[in-house]
C-alpha cells in the first residue's frame, strides 16, 4: 500500500494486487468487521494490477493508527479476498487546540494546566508538557487531559510548553511525523487564585 494522501480524517492510497478476479464494484472496507461506508476504490490508470482507495469521514483517530479490512465477496456472498492494512493518519496541530484553561491552587503553589480534549491531536504516549522551558525534563499528560506544574510563585511569569513527540508513521518504514511546541506563557497574580494567559 502506498498512502499518497494522508490526512487528519481520511487518505488515499494505491493498493497493488497480483491476483486475478478483483472487481471493485464487490469490494468493501471494513473496521472490526463492520462496513466503513466512507471510502470508495477506483481504477488505477496509471498502473497495472492496482487500485485507488479513497478514504474520508475517520472520526477520532488522528495521529492513530487506523486498521481496515479489504473484503470481496462474489455472488453468492461468499469472501473472496480478505486483506489487512494498517496506516497512521496525521495528527491535529497542536495550534487547533482551542480550550487550554490553567488554574493556580490557593497557597499558589501548583497550576494545574488542562488541554480539552487532547487526545484528538494524538494519543496520550505522544503528547507531554514542560513546565518551564528552561528545564529539559517533561512530563506526560494524565487520563484527563492534565498536569500539574508545582514550585510557582506568586506574582511570577511562566513559560510552559506543550509538546507533541514525533509519532512513528505505520505503514512508512522509519518514517515519523515531526515534533510540534506550542508555548502556554502564564502569569500568576499577587493575590489568590489570580491568573491569565499571557
Amino acid at each position: 500500500m502506498n498512502v499518497t494522501v494522508r490526512e487528519s480524517t481520511g487518505f488515499t492510497a494505491v493498493i497493488k494486487y497480483n491476483c486475478t478476479g478483483i472487481d471493485i464494484s464487490q469490494l468493501g472496507v471494513f473496521v472490526n468487521e463492520s462496513k466503513f461506508d466512507g471510502c470508495n476504490f477506483e481504477e488505477n490508470t496509471e498502473e497495472n494490477n492496482s487500485i485507488r482507495l479513497n478514504c474520508i469521514s475517520i472520526e477520532n483517530n488522528a495521529g492513530k493508527n487506523w486498521t481496515f479490512s479489504i473484503i470481496q465477496t462474489n455472488f453468492n456472498e461468499q469472501i473472496v479476498v480478505n486483506q489487512s492494512f494498517t496506516i497512521t493518519l496525521s495528527p491535529l496541530s497542536l495550534n487547533s487546540i482551542k480550550n487550554l484553561t490553567i488554574k493556580i491552587d490557593e497557597d499558589i503553589s501548583f497550576a494545574t494546566i488542562f488541554i480539552e480534549n487532547c487526545t484528538s491531536i494524538a494519543n496520550l504516549e505522544y503528547l507531554v508538557v514542560q513546565c518551564n522551558v528552561n528545564d529539559s525534563e517533561y512530563e506526560g499528560l494524565s487520563e484527563d487531559c492534565s498536569i500539574i506544574c508545582s514550585d510557582i510563585e506568586p506574582g511570577s511569569i511562566y513559560d510552559s510548553s506543550l509538546i507533541r513527540l514525533p509519532i512513528p508513521i505505520f505503514d512508512q518504514f522509519n518514517q515519523t511525523f515531526e515534533e510540534e511546541h506550542r508555548s502556554i506563557p502564564y502569569e500568576t497574580g499577587i493575590t489568590k487564585k489570580i491568573v491569565s494567559l499571557l
